[in-house]
């Protein structure tokens, strides 16, 4: 009896250092193994930690003594590995459950070693002993663990602020923008709607890749790029006054896609004045990002290849970025009409050879593809509507309507003058 109670002893012991050891190595093996080896490192522990709980499983007995000790701090300790690894992963933006599943996991897994092992045991007394023995590490080892994990990556892992306090949809900075040599708008007084919106895993994984800017300082910088470049394309014909007024459908492809089409254009002209034509992306900011200064990961490889593919293939159809090119003017009616441009506004139609526009039309697709990702997230809809409302008191949307009526007036009197 003296001897199971010496057992259970050293069995929480062996849990208490345990539960220290497997802390320190999950933060251990989070600052040191890269993001990408971690998968791999997770899959290493759990194999290794499986293996060691079939080697208990199938041992002679359940003895005290420094074994004991020791075969619970290796066993714990390449849990620990797993879990630091599960929780590596959620801070670098897999889904935080993952964290909380693979600790859980570990934990009962630690419990059933020591209980499976004790049922072969043929003295009840060790039993049940050994069976309180594992009670107490799952109060002294399991919780603990899963706890600090939990709160750990709760506390750490990037979590967009999604608020719609006043003023935050416009930011602080852009509060006035000068478009198209027009007067300063104010854009900061507006409220985009109160409505709360649930964080996607999509938006989730972006906040991470890019590191620590905060997800909605970038949305509101995408979306104070789409008021600006919407009211140009109001000033240059690209939309007209009663598409923003009525909130035409194409809007929420168009205006985004022309945000996009112009930061990759400028991006093609800055790749072109480095030598070997050297990729690199315009960001909204004004920042510029290389294959050398860009976040190492892997999510925003594929969106960072993706974009040098789209700059790549600008350069093969040929466009120069002028204000003069028509196959860029062609192009920008093509995504602002989402494949339908009117022929009344599209002179360029009419000039560019047929294989050129089956060219650049699939250029537009390729837009109109980011778009529509674009557009099923749940915080674009709310807020692009909040940039139409905003464009329909722009100066732009106001002389376009003082001209409209003009021209109603005129031929009001026109239409008078005949029947008199």
């Amino acid at each position: 009896m003296a001897q199971t109670q010496g057992a259970g002893i050293l069995f929480l012991g062996a849990a208490a250092m345990s539960a220290a050891g497997g802390f320190v190595a999950g933060g251990v093996l989070g600052t040191l193994i890269p993001g990408q080896y971690t998968g791999y490192a997770a899959i290493a522990a759990l194999g290794f930690s499986i293996g060691q709980y079939y080697r208990l499983h199938q041992g002679p007995g359940f003895g005290a003594g420094p074994e004991l000790v020791i075969t619970a701090l290796r066993t714990t300790f390449l849990g620990a590995l797993a879990i630091g690894a599960a929780l590596d992963l959620a801070m670098r933006g897999i889904v935080l459950y993952i964290s909380a599943t693979f600790s859980l996991l570990w934990v009962l897994l630690y419990i059933a070693g020591p209980v499976c092992l004790t049922n072969q045991h043929p003295h009840r007394e060790t039993t049940s002993s050994c069976n309180f023995a594992a009670l107490c590490w799952l109060m002294l080892a399991g919780i603990p663990l899963f706890m600090c994990y939990g709160f750990f990556t709760l506390l750490t892992a990037p979590r967009p602020d999604f608020s719609f306090a006043r003023g935050s949809f416009h930011g602080a900075v852009l509060n006035t923008i000068n478009v198209a040599g027009g007067d300063n708008q104010s854009f900061s007084d507006r409220r985009p709607s109160p409505r709360h919106q649930s964080v996607n895993l999509l938006e989730r994984t972006m906040s991470v890749a890019l590191g620590d800017v905060p997800l909605d300082k970038i949305w509101t910088g995408f979306f104070e790029q789409c008021y600006v470049h919407g009211c140009q394309a109001l000033d240059q014909e690209l939309l007209t006054r009663e598409d923003v007024e009525m909130l035409d459908p194409k809007l929420f492809l168009g205006i985004p896609g022309l945000v996009i089409l112009r930061h990759m254009v400028k991006s093609l002209n800055l790749s072109n004045a480095l030598p070997k034509n050297k990729n690199v992306i315009y960001l909204m900011d004004g920042s510029m990002m290389d294959d050398m200064n860009r976040p190492k990961n892997p999510i925003f490889d594929k969106f960072f290849v993706a974009l040098t593919e789209f700059v790549d293939e600008l350069r093969v159809v040929g466009i120069s970025g002028s204000p003069t090119d028509i196959r860029l003017r062609y192009l920008e009616h093509y995504v602002v009409s989402v494949g339908r441009p009117n022929p009344s506004l599209c002179k360029e139609a009419n000039v560019l050879p047929e294989h050129e526009k089956i060219a650049l039309g699939r250029i537009a697709s390729r837009v109109q593809s980011y778009t529509t990702s674009l557009s099923q997230l749940p915080t674009f809809k709310s807020r692009f509507q909040d940039v139409c409302t905003a464009m329909t008191e722009s100066e732009v949307f106001r002389d376009l309507e003082k001209t409209q009526s003009s021209i109603e007036e005129c031929r009001r009197e026109r239409a008078y003058t005949a029947l008199v």
